[in-house]
């Protein structure tokens, strides 16, 4: 199973690095008009891609299933799931017009991301260990996106922004359950409970 191990731990990795670049890309665009991809894209699809190959490779000739074999093909569909969710909370920002985004609100976007990005790296981490390690908590969600949006709604009327925002939240909420997943999923492959 170590090639399946490495497979995935390496989209984890991929995945870890493209949640970071949406994050800068985030703050970035906060000011500027123009936007730039991450360059990590496509290889973040490359990543999973090859998961899904190795994968596939580890089951031929073997009569049914493994727990190991399960657990990693968990963990995979797990990244694929938290990418789909990254690029539509980028996806939804950036469709928010530049002079209606919201700094106060932003900065629990980016705190979430960067959140997301540590879970990531700590999940490849200990898919590649093959330690018992203890499980890794999801800290983040789209709560302080919510909260922040409750404040500003006090204030004045937010607009089309609100929308998208709580829009953002709600994607991160879901994606914080995947996150969960791989977190619990990470834990018993390793042999925890």
């Amino acid at each position: 199973y170590r090639p399946a191990r490495l497979a995935v731990s390496e989209a984890y990795d991929a995945l870890s690095v493209y949640v970071d670049q949406v994050a800068d890309e985030v703050d970035r665009t906060l000011l500027l008009s123009s936007r730039a991809l991450p360059a990590q894209i496509p290889i973040v699809r490359a990543a999973l891609e090859n998961t899904r190959i190795v994968l596939a490779r580890l089951r031929q000739g073997r009569p049914g299933t493994s727990r190991r074999g399960d657990q990693l093909i968990v963990l995979a569909e797990a990244a694929d799931q938290i990418f789909g969710h990254i690029v539509g909370v980028a996806e939804t920002i950036e469709t928010i017009p530049r002079l209606q985004r919201d700094p106060y609100v932003e900065v629990a976007v980016i705190e979430a991301l960067h959140g997301i990005a540590k879970t990531l790296r700590g999940i490849a981490a200990d898919v590649e260990s093959e330690k018992d390690t203890e499980g890794i908590d999801i800290t983040w969600n789209g709560s302080a996106i919510r909260e922040r949006m409750a404040t500003l709604e006090s204030r004045d009327d937010p607009g089309v922004a609100a929308v998208h925002y709580l829009h953002a939240a709600t994607i991160f909420d879901r994606a914080a359950q995947y996150g969960d997943v791989a977190s619990n999923t990470v834990t018993s492959l390793n042999g925890g409970s």
